[in-house]
């Protein structure tokens, strides 16, 4: 996260630095504002993307993998829909003020070079989609190895077999402890007396 902080600051430095020196290109009359730039919007659709599939694969190995336990210190090691949703609320909201003081610190704001202008609108989306994509791919890929709990209430117990191992990767978001077996049901799906389609 220090690095993620650090590359920031520095692109952001960069942009207003570089609008300084190229001062002669600012406004030729034309009134913009981030919120009319089609591109700004693509980048924006980018980061909503990435912050909606980080805490939806969060949610889904929480809920599939008992023994897992999720390594940002910020939602805790198993964390609730709320802490998840908190947490990537702000993160967003953080991200989407650097996009939108990348716009304004562009140092073309009247967009006569084109690679301005895609710079200006691309650079925070694609750290965004840098730093939470690997992270996302690594959760989908261990609730892929876990099955759910619809699939396990639907099995006949002891059919359930797999031979997951955890991926060991820079960006893993979750880490998986083995104490017991993941593939027995959990208390709360044993019995008859709940809702399922297997006791009806």
């Amino acid at each position: 996260m220090a690095n993620a902080t650090r590359v920031i600051s520095l692109l952001l430095v960069l942009l207003v630095t570089c609008g300084v020196g190229q001062a002669q290109h600012r406004w030729i009359g034309k009134d913009k504002h981030w919120y009319t730039d089609w591109l700004w919007w693509v980048g924006e659709g980018v980061i909503v993307t990435a912050f909606v599939l980080d805490g939806h694969s969060t949610a889904l190995v929480r809920d599939r993998c008992p023994t897992c336990r999720e390594v940002n210190p910020l939602v805790g090691p198993h964390p609730s829909n709320r802490a998840i949703i908190t947490v990537s609320g702000i993160f967003f909201g953080i991200e989407t003020g650097l996009h939108i003081g990348s716009w304004e610190a562009c140092p073309d704001p009247s967009r006569e070079y084109k690679s301005w202008y895609i710079a200006c609108d691309s650079t925070i989306p694609a750290i965004t989609a840098a730093f939470r994509i690997p992270a996302v791919v690594h959760n989908y890929h261990i609730a892929s190895k876990f099955p759910s709990a619809q699939s396990i209430s639907t099995t006949r117990l002891g059919q359930t077999h797999s031979t997951a191992a955890p991926l060991n990767s820079t960006f893993n978001s979750w880490s998986v402890k083995r104490k017991d077996n993941p593939f027995l049901l959990p208390k709360r799906f044993s019995g008859c007396d709940q809702t399922l389609p297997l006791c009806r």
